[in-house]
């Protein structure tokens, strides 16, 4: 018999059962998460200078990383990513040889005028900070948007602009042939109120597999069209749907794949991909082909700082709740998302 807390976690449809839940299953992903987020902010930190660069950091997770203590690592739930971080803070890349890691920590000790004792204890940890001018302030960086559909009616965009919204996924398309009767509309009336936007396509996987993934991309991206300064590449919106039922996982993955390529190949640019962790896990098979697209997840939480990874896939997009008042939006429930980054990072990434 599987025990309490697999059965606990398997029969909720989120991952956590709640800001305070403290079962085992909950504690060891939540500091899971936790974890794997700040290591794809740290690594991208490291990436985007040469010598010095300031990173937010949650002071807990840094400090419990960089003292070297397996035992407090594990016992928090973080001890498969403790040599990553570790690794990437010294701006090296993580060897799985314990004794070829302690020796790389004790040469970058000797080049700065530490005892080289190869472990990063409170004196290491003081000069890392100094010389890396790292901070302990929490992750609070993010830009806020919404994504709709026919389903929320006409939207007043400058009203949404004006809330403080810098950008809005749009749906276009459904399978092959539903065209959004709102998407040109908002389409047009998106980018006239000054903000950034996305077009995204609801999946409708079905056999034959490669030609119907073919057929949709195709009817995604002649819908929507040329893709110009301030639109977001074109998101796969791949989630739980009644009409795919029988249809494997590996099947899906394929059709993800090929829908991906060619839409790839049509819009110049990479896709999005939009899905959630437990579609990932039951529907998807817990696979790595799609981890080299961005992803934009869905998980609903008020309390967390920043989005769950998927198992190192980390999101660049949060759907964080799907009944939020905005303002220019007369349905009550509005998804709204985060980008995050910053503004001029967004900007950036959408040609702007």
């Amino acid at each position: 018999m599987r025990n309490s807390a697999y059965n606990h976690a398997r029969n909720n449809t989120q991952l956590n059962h709640g800001p305070n839940c403290r079962c085992s299953y909950c504690r060891k992903n939540k500091a899971d998460s936790v974890m794997e987020f700040e290591l794809d902010f740290l690594e991208e930190g490291l990436n985007s200078s040469n010598d010095f660069f300031e990173l937010e950091l949650s002071g807990l997770a840094i400090t419990s990383a960089v003292a070297y203590n397996r035992k407090k690592a594990k016992s928090i739930g973080w001890y498969n990513h403790f040599d990553d971080i570790v690794a990437l803070v010294l701006k090296l890349n993580f060897s799985p040889n314990e004794e070829i890691f302690a020796q790389k920590v004790a040469d970058w000790q000797s080049k700065n005028g530490l005892d080289d004792d190869g472990k990063i204890g409170p004196s290491t940890w003081n000069k890392m900070k100094l010389v890396l001018r790292i901070s302990n302030r929490p992750l609070t960086t993010w830009v806020t948007g919404i994504d709709v559909s026919k389903w929320q009616g006409k939207v007043d965009w400058k009203k949404v602009a004006a809330a403080g919204h810098k950008f809005a996924f749009i749906k276009a398309t459904e399978g092959v042939g539903f065209v959004d009767p709102r998407f040109h509309e908002n389409w047009k009336a998106c980018q006239a109120a000054g903000m950034i936007r996305g077009a995204y396509h609801f999946a409708r996987v079905s056999r034959p597999i490669d030609m119907d993934a073919v057929a949709e991309a195709e009817h995604f991206s002649t819908t929507v069209g040329k893709l110009g300064p301030g639109d977001l590449p074109l998101v796969l919106d791949i989630e739980w749907d009644k009409r795919a039922k029988g249809i494997k996982p590996k099947e899906i993955v394929r059709w993800c794949g090929n829908f991906l390529e060619t839409v790839h190949r049509l819009s110049k640019k990479k896709p999005i991909v939009y899905t959630g962790r437990n579609f990932w896990r039951w529907k998807l098979a817990k696979t790595q082909a799609l981890s080299s697209y961005v992803l934009w997840q869905v998980y609903y939480s008020s309390k967390a700082k920043a989005p769950l990874s998927i198992d190192g896939w980390p999101a660049t997009f949060w759907q964080w709740s799907h009944k939020r008042p905005v303002s220019g939006v007369k349905t009550k429930k509005v998804d709204e998302n985060r980008f995050l980054g910053t503004h001029a990072r967004l900007k950036k990434f959408a040609g702007l």
